[in-house]
C-alpha cells in the first residue's frame, strides 16, 4: 500500500465517524496502516515504520481539524536515527569454518543432484522409454 492511499483511507475513516471518533480505534488503524505501508516499501528498519506512522499521525491531526476535533490521545512515535552498523565479535577461524562448511554443502547438493540423474537415466533405459 501506497502512503498516499493509507492517507486517503485515514481520510474517509474521520468524514465517516468524526462524529462518534474513538480515538484507540483510530489508532490502530495508524498502527495497521503504517504496516502495510511499511510492507510494500521494501525497505527495512524500525525507523522507516516509525516515519510512516508518524507521517499518518500528523496527517489524521490536520484532517480532524477540518472537523474542529482534537487529537486528544495521538500515538506517541518516537524514533532516532540509527546507523550504528552490527558488528559481531567473531573470530577468523570461525568465517573458515563456516565457508568449508558451505562448499561441502554446495558439492552435497551438486552430488545428489547427479544421483537423482543417474537414477532417471537407469529408470528410462531399464524401460526402454
Amino acid at each position: 500500500m501506497k502512503l498516499i492511499y493509507a492517507k486517503l483511507w485515514l481520510k474517509k475513516y474521520i468524514k465517516y465517524n468524526h462524529d462518534q471518533l474513538d480515538e484507540n480505534k483510530l489508532n490502530r488503524a495508524i498502527i495497521n496502516l503504517s504496516h502495510r505501508v511499511y510492507k510494500s516499501h521494501g525497505r527495512k528498519g524500525h525507523n522507516v515504520r516509525q516515519n510512516v506512522r508518524s507521517t499518518l499521525v500528523e496527517y489524521s491531526k490536520s484532517e480532524l481539524a477540518n472537523y474542529n476535533l482534537a487529537f486528544q490521545k495521538p500515538l506517541k512515535v518516537g524514533y532516532k536515527p540509527r546507523y550504528h552498523p552490527r558488528y559481531t565479535a567473531r573470530s577468523t577461524a570461525y568465517s573458515i569454518v563456516r565457508v568449508i562448511g558451505r562448499i561441502l554443502w554446495f558439492l552435497v547438493r551438486i552430488v545428489g543432484l547427479v544421483i537423482i540423474v543417474f537414477i532417471i537415466w537407469y529408470v528410462l533405459r531399464l524401460f526402454h522409454i
